[in-house]
Order: structure tokens, then C-alpha cells, then sequence
């Protein structure tokens, strides 16, 4: 799905029931007054696998996906040069229940606010086996901004990303932040 373009939110998609995606590629698709340039979804369980998002954009939260009062999962997908105006450059997850990134890559994404690949609050967040490469937030956050109960982050690799605050790779303002058998290389943030 490419060039998609809406006023309001979801580029491409918008959702309000279950939801699944499965090998397929979200290219410079567009919410130019509203979130996720790709995907919407409120309510409804989402699964996303074995699918490419790139250079999307939100003016709003979510380059790629602003998932809303639902489940999220992702398996297999790669996410690069998204961006937002808000909250999360690649996904923005927002007072759903409970997300799960397995298997996937997260590069070049950006947001002028906070989470440069991931922005999380609400939910428990599980990120297993995933890579986070060169992501980039103006405020906390430069790979993950994490505001839920538990961050849970194992098997993962963290190098090159940044903050201008707190957090070059991971900020977490939750409840509690659990790392396993994770690298981190080269991350900065300016506070």
C-alpha cells in the first residue's frame, strides 16, 4: 500500500474491528492533520507480521501505527524513516491491551517528541529479539518511551540511537523496566 493520504488518521488503514496484516509494505503513506500515516486502529486485536513500513509519516502520534484501546502484535516487520509530530516515530501504542514486538527491526525513525521508534503508555510492553538502529526522539526516548506498567526487553540490540533528553535508547517512566540479553552501543542523550 503506497501514497495513501488522509486529514484525519491512518495513511492507509483505519480500523476499528480485529485486525491482520500479514507480508505486506506500507511506503510514503500520509496523515497530514492526524496520526498514523499507515495503520489506525481503535479497538479490535491487531497482528502485524512479516510486513515493511517506510517513510510514513503523522503530523500527529504514530508514523506508522497509532494503535488505540486494542492488542498489538508484531512479528517479522521491518519499520525505517518513519516519522511523527508527536509521539512515537514508528508506533505509537496508546492505552490498548498490552503489546508484544517479536522478530523485528526498527531503523532511522524519528519524532520531535518522544519515543524515536516506540511510544508506549498504558499497556505492558514485551519486546523480544528485535533490533533498534540509529531511531532519534527530540525529548525522552531515542529507541523507546516507555509510560506502562512493565517494559520487558530481551534478546534485543540498541546501537546508534539518540535523545535531546533523557534516554538515548530506552526512557522508562513505568512501573517497572526488565533487561535481558540485550546490547546496547553508542546511544546518547543530552540531559
Amino acid at each position: 500500500l503506497t501514497h495513501g493520504a488522509t486529514d484525519g488518521s491512518g495513511g492507509a488503514i483505519y480500523s476499528n474491528a480485529d485486525l491482520t496484516i500479514d507480508s505486506v509494505t506500507f511506503y510514503e503513506n500520509a496523515a497530514w492533520d492526524g496520526s498514523a500515516g499507515a495503520i489506525c486502529t481503535d479497538d479490535g486485536d491487531t497482528t502485524i507480521s512479516n510486513s515493511t513500513f517506510s517513510y510514513n509519516a503523522a503530523s500527529s502520534y504514530g508514523g506508522a501505527i497509532a494503535c488505540y484501546g486494542s492488542s498489538l502484535t508484531i512479528d517479522g516487520s521491518t519499520f525505517s524513516h518513519n516519522t511523527s509530530g508527536d509521539h512515537g516515530g514508528a508506533i505509537d501504542d496508546h492505552q490498548n491491551h498490552g503489546t508484544v514486538v517479536t522478530n523485528s527491526v526498527f531503523e532511522n525513525n524519528f519524532t520531535t517528541d518522544e519515543g524515536g521508534a516506540i511510544e508506549n503508555n498504558g499497556s505492558d510492553l514485551v519486546v523480544r529479539n528485535s533490533s533498534f538502529v540509529g531511531n532519534h526522539a527530540n525529548l525522552d526516548g531515542g529507541a523507546i518511551c516507555d509510560f506502562s506498567h512493565t517494559l520487558d526487553i530481551s534478546g534485543s540490540r540498541f546501537v546508534n540511537n539518540s535523545s535531546d533528553s533523557y534516554g538515548g535508547a530506552v526512557s522508562c517512566f513505568g512501573r517497572g523496566l526488565k533487561i535481558d540479553a540485550s546490547v546496547f552501543k553508542i546511544g546518547r542523550a543530552h540531559v
